[in-house]
Parts: C-alpha cells; sequence; structure tokens
C-alpha cells in the first residue's frame, strides 16, 4: 500500500516545555554570578551584584542568549524557534567552552575562590560545564523536533491494495510446475 506523504511546515507545541526549561537556565546563567555569594556560592567574588568582564563574557551574555533563545521558541513560528535553538546552543556552547578560552583574551585569572575540590567541582559545574552540556542538550532536542516532519496520509481511493500478485495471463491458469 502506498501513502501519499506531504511535508509538513507546521510548528509544534512539542518545543513548549524545551523553550521554558531553557528560558529558565539562562535566569540561572545569568543571575547565579549576582546572587551565588548570598548561599555561599560565589565563583571568583564573595560580592552580591557586582560582576566583572569576566562575568559578562563567560556568564551574563550566555545567559541572555539562552533565554532568548527559549522564549523564541515558545512563539508559534518554525522559523523563529528554529533560530531560538541555534541560539541557545550558541549560548549552550560558549558556557562549556568560553572558561577554557578565556586565557585567550584576558590576563586575570578565572577561576573558584579557594575551597574544597568538592565545592569548587560544584561550582564549575553550576555556574558553566552543567548548564552549558544540558543546554545544548534541549536545544538539539528542540531543533529536532523543530525538524522537517513528513506525515504519513491516508491512501488516496484510486491506490486499492490487492492480496494477489498482478498475473500477466489474465483469465488462464497458472502454469504447472513439473515434478520435482
Amino acid at each position: 500500500m502506498t501513502a501519499n506523504r506531504v511535508p509538513s511546515r507546521r510548528w509544534t507545541a512539542k518545543v513548549l516545555p524545551v523553550g521554558f526549561i531553557l528560558m529558565v537556565l539562562g535566569v540561572w546563567a545569568f543571575f547565579v554570578p549576582l546572587v551565588g555569594p548570598y548561599f555561599s556560592f560565589g565563583f571568583d567574588t564573595d560580592t552580591t551584584w557586582v560582576f566583572s568582564g569576566s562575568h559578562f563574557t563567560l556568564s551574563l551574555l550566555p545567559g541572555m542568549a539562552v533565554f532568548l533563545g527559549g522564549l523564541m521558541m515558545l512563539r508559534p513560528t518554525r522559523l523563529g524557534g528554529w533560530i531560538g535553538g541555534l541560539l541557545a546552543a550558541a549560548g549552550g556552547a560558549w558556557l562549556t567552552i568560553g572558561t577554557s578560552l578565556h586565557p585567550l583574551w584576558s590576563d586575570t585569572g578565572f577561576a573558584p575562590m579557594p575551597t574544597s575540590a568538592r565545592h569548587a567541582a560544584a561550582l564549575w559545574i553550576g555556574y558553566f560545564y552543567g548548564v552549558g552540556a544540558l543546554v545544548i542538550y534541549l536545544a538539539a532536542y528542540a531543533q529536532g523536533v523543530l525538524a522537517r516532519r513528513v506525515p504519513v496520509l491516508e491512501p488516496t481511493p484510486t491506490q486499492t491494495p490487492t492480496s494477489e500478485p498482478p498475473n500477466d495471463r489474465a483469465g488462464q491458469p497458472p502454469p504447472k510446475q513439473p515434478p520435482a
């Protein structure tokens, strides 16, 4: 049975939860350097609501990109959601690799405040690596959901399924098989 295939260009509501989660992660990446010191989660400072150029380029800017990307996914346009996914993925990639590239343009060091090894690992993951990896995963998932889908439609009335193969010898009995 052959069915007609029609490409679907419609937006899908399945990206709404992903867009919302990306917005939350963007808010987290944006605000954690500013309010982290309130709950002993300051990365390189213990002062609240103070940020440096490193904070801006490594946390605030990618946080804004992730938030904007998630917000664009909430709009019911496929192109807007797709561009939003790319923007969020770029912000997540920057969260993930930006700290490694930071010494290329800055003479100042960027490391967590002296603390235990577990706490330092939690800071790296909570500020950059974990958030960035989760953002990349969710943005890629949203890209897959928004990709062109090809739904299968019902067969047209001219197409009728047949249970027998076509017979070229219409009206004649099938040929006899020689004995084996």
